[in-house]
């Protein structure tokens, strides 16, 4: 699985470093002088989702007239392995979309990526991973210790606001912050006890592994670092 995912993640990213060459050859202007119209960013706070801890890439390139395009693809970190009821970050398998459309409120001739933007979003997200977890039926009742599969799928959309800061050497800045909709749905495979997953001081996260199928609203809130060409 990750060894696919890693693949597929080099291609996406050198058709579009490709995909921004072919864009600026023939220019008889400077490179330097150009505006940048694709850039490379990395979102380092997936690294602490509770439920997903990965790492995720994406690109954004400009399209005409203030308007933007960015994908992003992410994959877990430690797959394969056991979660324990003592582990606050699962250890899990999963993979991450996300496909965003942006509109920066000023044209700026130097960075067409940069300064004020509105912005939307959909996602969609997979995962399957191993827990171990106390059940409990009945509140003041007897719990009850099971291993089990959990089978989490997630999609969504979001409206967004932000700012893109682009230094004169090509560094970017990407904070942003927004609303959304999202429709969660956890299955759990091979599981013996009944009832729900209790949260404990040495699991405060273990009630986000809970069998649920539901519609919530979510609040985003986001910083991105990269690179632009």
């Amino acid at each position: 699985m990750m060894k696919c995912f890693f693949i597929l993640l080099a291609n996406f990213l050198l058709f579009f470093v490709s995909h921004s060459e072919a864009q600026n050859r023939g220019e008889k202007v400077s490179r330097d002088r150009l505006p940048r119209k694709i850039l490379v960013k990395w979102a380092p706070l997936n690294l602490l989702d509770p439920v997903y801890p990965a790492l995720q890439l994406g690109v954004e390139f400009y399209l005409k007239d203030r308007w933007s395009l960015e994908q992003s693809l992410g994959g877990c970190l430690n797959c394969n392995r056991k979660g324990t009821a003592t582990h606050m970050l699962p250890y899990v398998d999963a993979l991450k979309i996300r496909t965003q459309g942006r509109y920066y409120l000023k044209k700026d001739r130097k960075e067409l990526l940069g300064g004020s933007y509105f912005g939307g979003e959909v996602y969609y997200v997979w995962g399957q991973y191993q827990r171990e977890a106390f059940f409990v039926e009945n509140e003041g009742g007897d719990n009850c210790f099971d291993s089990f599969g959990v089978n989490r799928r997630a999609m969504g959309g979001n409206m967004l606001y932000g700012y893109q800061l682009i230094t004169k050497r090509g560094f970017v800045l990407d904070a942003f912050g927004g609303v959304g909709l999202r429709q969660e749905r956890v299955n759990h495979s091979d599981r013996i006890c009944p009832g729900v997953i209790e949260s404990t001081p040495d699991c405060l996260f273990c009630g986000l592994h809970d069998a649920k199928n539901q519609w919530r609203p979510a609040v985003v809130l986001g910083v991105k670092v990269g690179w632009g060409w």
